[in-house]
């Protein structure tokens, strides 16, 4: 017998499972969003949607994407387990192929 599926923004998860991934899901947009501020000039959701979904990401001063993790059930599953570790900000930089400068934070 086949589980009942609830579609979140682009992506089909269990019916029964759906409620604790959404509360991740805007859990860890949140900590993205906090984390990509500290390097970015701004820092918005978008792509909701789309056939990809929804991401966070960060722009620089000319509106140029820096930095963005997809909403999905690996992104949110690979940011759980480095947040437990205690790794999520060099997850997420990792993630991105990111390495700041001693001292940059571009955001300000």
């Amino acid at each position: 017998m086949s589980k009942k599926m609830v579609k979140v923004d682009a992506y089909l998860i269990p019916e029964d499972e759906a409620e604790e991934y959404i509360r991740k899901r805007e859990f860890y947009a949140g900590k993205a969003a906090e984390i990509f501020g500290e390097f970015c000039h701004s820092v918005t959701r978008q792509w909701a949607g789309s056939e990809d979904g929804e991401a966070v990401t960060g722009l620089d001063e000319d509106g140029e994407l820096m930095m963005l993790v997809h909403l999905d059930p690996y992104d949110i599953e690979m940011m759980e387990e480095a947040d437990r570790e205690g790794r999520l900000r060099d997850a997420l930089l990792e993630h991105n192929e990111y390495v700041p400068e001693p001292g940059e934070e571009c955001g300000e």
